[in-house]
């Protein structure tokens, strides 16, 4: 670790792109301390207030938090003193229940939750109650979307009209498109081409404009999975910045990636992405590193103007973490693990 820790100190690097159009600038070099965390402490246990996995975490207004669990597909308030203040979903297809909820979003004290399975963005108010549901075109299985309201998201475009992203209005029946494609547009293929060219150290060109969405009530993040990039917009589609994001841990991951298809049946890909969540917190972006063995794991601090922040070792001996959240007003540092079906805090090192 100690040796990991000289290394990670000195080889940080930012590749600083700004503006819509504009060409990837020198690589810059950051000199940055990786700050410890320390004294992880149990929050919940799956013993605790009927939890059995929870997975997906977010820190709502007003001191609560809100977990999601894949097991019982149910969300579940509570308090940061730990009372639960409302449980809601459950597996169905009836009003307000879910069956494969993939992604979830908070809107102007509204929880977005996309069911993958219902092919439907269904709208709860914060305390649980079901408000309505609309049908989406887009494929929550293939897709990352991010809601900004019941009838409105953003998902990636994955190459069409040679964008990034497009924003989907349900009520309108439009479709507004984002970005600049980063790679060929995706068209149903040969995975096991696909497969070799990984297995080759290649990336397929399709695969430059996967992304991770995550929209506040003032800009979408979008980063880039198989390219370690991060770019920032306003909501009407305008780049503010556009930074490849560089970690001596990134090349481990992808050459275990590469492992991987080389030892894959024919025509199967492994999936991947540099990162397991993002989050943006009071204007800071957040990104929880995928795990890599015998390797540091990483949650990465990045300020508003797209420079890098801080980063954090999360202590685990084995990789145990899914999801993160943080209440920046008490600097604490929210875990799950599913595994364990626990929730774990801690205070972030300043």
């Amino acid at each position: 670790m100690k040796e990991f820790n000289q290394v990670l100190k000195g080889a940080l690097i930012f590749a600083v792109i700004v503006g819509c159009h504009a060409k990837q600038d020198s690589h810059v070099s950051v000199d940055i301390t990786p700050l410890m965390i320390e004294d992880l402490e149990l929050f919940l246990d799956f013993e605790e207030k009927g939890i059995v996995q929870p997975e997906k975490i977010n820190f709502l207004s007003n001191n609560r938090i809100m977990l999601f669990d894949p097991k019982l597909q149910e969300l579940f308030v509570f308090n940061t003193e730990k009372e639960l203040l409302a449980r809601f979903g459950g597996k169905g297809n009836g009003p307000g229940e879910l069956n494969r909820a993939l992604h979830i979003n908070i809107s102007q004290e509204n929880i977005l939750v996309v069911d993958a399975k219902n092919y439907r963005l269904n709208e709860f108010d914060v305390m649980g109650n079901f408000k309505n549901s609309k049908p989406i075109k887009d494929n929550p299985n293939l897709h990352s979307i991010a809601a900004i309201t019941n009838n409105r998201y953003y998902t990636e475009s994955l190459g069409e009209e040679n964008s990034l992203i497009k924003l989907v209005d349900l009520d309108e029946n439009s479709v507004e498109f984002i970005g600049k494609a980063l790679g060929e547009k995706y068209s149903i293929g040969n995975l096991e081409e696909e497969r070799q060219l990984l297995a080759n150290n290649k990336l397929p060109e399709f695969y430059k404009n996967v992304a991770s969405l995550y929209k506040t009530e003032s800009h979408l993040y979008v980063f880039l999975d198989w390219l370690s990039r991060l770019q920032k917009y306003d909501l009407k589609g305008k780049m503010i910045w556009d930074k490849e994001i560089y970690l001596p841990i990134n090349k481990i991951l992808f050459e275990r990636v590469v492992e991987r298809a080389k030892n894959a049946p024919e025509g199967v890909v492994p999936s991947f992405s540099y990162i397991l969540n993002m989050k943006v917190i009071n204007n800071e972006t957040y990104l929880f590193w995928s795990p890599a063995k015998n390797q540091p794991r990483l949650l990465v601090k990045v300020d508003e103007d797209g420079n890098l922040a801080a980063i954090y070792h999360v202590p685990e001996d084995k990789p145990t973490y899914f999801d993160f959240t943080i209440d920046h007003k008490n600097n604490l540092l929210y875990l799950t693990a599913p595994e364990l079906g626990q929730v774990f805090q801690a205070y972030l090192p300043e």
